[in-house]
């Protein structure tokens, strides 16, 4: 774990008291500890899992249930270039998703919409 999804777990797991040990991995393949026994459970965003599950066809499955939604950001340096970069992939993506571009790419590449959050 790390980043976002962390912070999400470590956050469920203490409003619902739940006593998970939360341990991090860092450059394991962490969907291999889990099919060895090593581990009893990931936590991962969606899109990563069901692309590692389908590329190395793991015995392993992915619940349906949504837990939470998480908004990603990308960084860029801070200067004038950078600033100016960010604002071109703003506006980029902005435009894709109003015109249903992005959403197409989504469904394209993950077979699924991540551009809105389930209800």
């Amino acid at each position: 774990l790390g980043g976002n999804g962390e912070a999400t777990l470590r956050q469920i797991n203490e409003e619902y008291d739940l006593g998970l040990d939360i341990v991090t991995y860092d450059g394991v393949s962490i969907e291999e500890e889990l099919m060895i026994g090593r581990i009893d459970a990931l936590w991962q965003g969606e899109i990563k899992t069901k692309t590692v599950i389908e590329e190395n066809d793991l015995a392993i499955r992915q619940l349906n249930e949504k837990l939470t939604y998480e908004i990603n950001a990308y960084p860029f340096r801070k200067d004038e270039e950078g600033e100016k970069l960010a604002k071109e992939v703003t506006e980029a993506i902005k435009s894709m998703r109003e015109d249903g571009t992005l959403k197409k790419l989504s469904e394209k590449w993950f077979n699924i919409d991540t551009t809105q959050p389930e209800e």
